[in-house]
Parts: C-alpha cells; structure tokens; sequence
C-alpha cells in the first residue's frame, strides 16, 4: 500500500468510527460483482481540482443512517441512508484534503451528491475500507493524480488564507 492509500485508509476508518460507529475489520472476501451500491461524489477546488468518491453498499445504507442519526434501522428510508453516505463522504474529504496536501492550502469543497457508482478514472486507485456494517470504498480524483495533492504539503503550500475547508 503506497503512503497515499495508507493516508487515506486512515482517515476512511477514523471517520466510520468517530462518525458512524463503524468499526474497521481484516478485511473480507471480496463482495459479490452484482452487489448493489450507493455512490456520492464531493467536488473540490483549490491549488488542485477534483472530487472525492465514495461508495457503500446498499445494504449498509440503514445501518449508517441510523447510527448517525441515533434511530432504530427500522425507522430509516432509503432517501436517509443516501443522505448519511453524503454526510460520511464529505466529512471523509474534509479531512483527507488536509492529511494528503497539508494544512496550508485551502480548497472549497461543493455539497457531495449522489451519483451513479462509475470505475474511477486511471490513477485515482480506490481504497476500500471493511468496517463491521460491510465496506466503504473511497477514491480520490484529481488533476494530475494524487501526486498532486501531496506535492502541496511537501513544498509547504503556502495560501493567503490560514488552512481551512470552506
């Protein structure tokens, strides 16, 4: 696992624990091809462009939800287990976008919407994370590649702002 991805799986797991009471596993085999899943994408902007995939299955959705929100699973619906995988997947990028670039730059991150779940593009290696509720897969999308992103915290990015998620 490249330091990124390490990074990453870090930041996924210490947000399903703190976030959703969701707790890393070793890892399973893998999920079935046909498995249903929810995906969101949160866009951001700054020194590097790009967005933030995060995938779940379905299955999970009640689960999420209701651990966030503090209701039974019963009492969940689908819309609110897609509105908890949006909660989960921008507060996943608010936090990676610092640990990747460091705390110096600034980005703007857009509200995270649902989307269909396409293969992220070349480069962008998702990292999935098994938790006891099943998994979330997290990839990150940017101009010129996670590199990108790591290059700002290496130069010691240096922004007009002090480091802040707006």
């Amino acid at each position: 696992m490249t330091a990124e991805a390490d990074t990453i799986m870090q930041v996924v797991e210490r947000t399903c624990e703190m976030l959703a009471f969701m707790f890393p596993m070793l890892p399973d085999d893998d999920p079935p091809a046909d498995e249903a899943t929810a995906a969101v994408r949160v866009d951001f902007s700054g020194p590097v462009s790009g967005y933030l995939l995060v995938t779940a299955p379905r299955r999970m959705l009640p689960a999420l939800a209701s651990n966030i929100l503090g209701l039974e699973p019963d009492e969940i619906d689908e819309c609110a287990g897609v509105d908890a995988l949006k909660e989960l997947g921008n507060v996943i990028c608010g936090n990676l976008l610092p640990a990747l670039a460091g705390p110096e730059p600034v980005f703007r991150m857009s509200p995270p919407r649902p989307c269909d779940a396409p293969a992220p593009p070349d480069g962008a290696a998702p990292v999935r994370a098994w938790l006891d509720e099943g998994w979330v897969e997290v990839a990150v999308c940017s101009e010129g590649g996670l590199e990108c992103l790591t290059a700002l915290a290496a130069r010691g990015e240096k922004s007009a702002d002090s480091a802040r998620i707006v």
